[in-house]
């Protein structure tokens, strides 16, 4: 374990091995790390000592080697950015990026889910596609392996810099989202929504304040709770289309109609019992 190999038997020499990869270093150091220690170390060697040419081979080797893999990677970052620009160029030409998007938090949200599938399949996917056909890669599977591979690439290279757009438009379809889950996007059924909204946590407040034991309270804020997991999850995977949010309109108003349903018994209990003691007090 000290040299960063453990040998059980013969396996290491068979061909199947069991190794401990000392990757800390490849980490720390680099694959360049690792060729100036084998420089180094080619320095040291003594070539008219015959024992020492298996030494120089080696080191060659492992030099061509890290040397390969330096230049293997910088392919692959070229490939992602030939692909990132093939997008970039396109969704541009189609006006389908945020920069051609109306003003306006909810037209925000409409133009991303009006050129969703644009930019899905017209943008990104068929033309990479094209793009791997191209080159020999025809396999379905394979393909979308690759292409998922290199648009983790992209979006690592992306996403510090658009971070705050993205923020932006995932709270933009979430406020669609938030609106479906009770309503219908429109003018005036935004707004509705929104007093739907703010009246359902008014009235959680007010039922949890008045009586601590109520049973309606807590259901309904399972109910809030369950409609805002299914719109915050959703805004990351894709749209929050009607069908999407339709799961969580039943539980909204149900856990609304259990809050009403509560606070209206109590207030006629208790009008019902001042009425009465007033018919009392009459009485005597």
């Amino acid at each position: 374990l000290e040299h960063g190999v453990y040998d059980s038997g013969s396996y290491i020499y068979s061909g199947v091995g069991r190794s401990v990869v000392n990757y800390e270093r490849i980490v720390k150091d680099g694959f360049e790390g690792v060729i100036r220690d084998c420089q180094a170390q080619l320095a040291k060697l003594d070539r008219s000592n015959p024992e020492d040419i298996p030494k120089e081979q080696f080191y060659q080797a492992l030099i061509r080697t890290y040397q390969a893999a330096i230049r293997f990677a910088h392919r692959y970052a070229e490939k992602a950015r030939e692909l990132f620009e093939l997008s970039f160029d396109l969704a541009w030409e189609r006006e389908a990026n945020y920069r051609f998007s109306p003003e306006g938090f909810l037209n925000r949200a409409a133009h991303l889910e009006g050129q969703h599938d644009a930019l899905k399949f017209e943008i990104i996917e068929e033309p990479w596609r094209a793009w791997h056909d191209e080159r020999g890669m025809k396999d379905y599977i394979p393909e979308n392996v690759e292409s998922d591979r290199v648009a983790g690439e992209i979006m690592k290279g992306i996403f510090p810099r658009v971070l705050g757009r993205w923020v932006y438009d995932y709270l933009a379809l979430s406020a669609y989202g938030l609106i479906r889950s009770v309503a219908v996007v429109h003018p005036l059924l935004n707004w509705y929504a929104l007093l739907v909204w703010a009246g359902m946590l008014v009235l959680i407040g007010f039922t949890f304040w008045k009586n601590r034991d109520s049973k309606a309270a807590p259901a309904a804020l399972f109910a809030v709770l369950c409609v805002l997991a299914n719109v915050y999850a959703t805004s990351l995977i894709i749209m929050c289309l009607s069908r999407y949010m339709i799961y969580g309109l039943p539980v909204f108003y149900i856990g609304g109609l259990l809050l009403l349903r509560e606070n209206c018994r109590k207030f006629y209990l208790r009008f019902h019992e001042g009425h009465c003691l007033k018919k009392e007090k009459r009485l005597y």
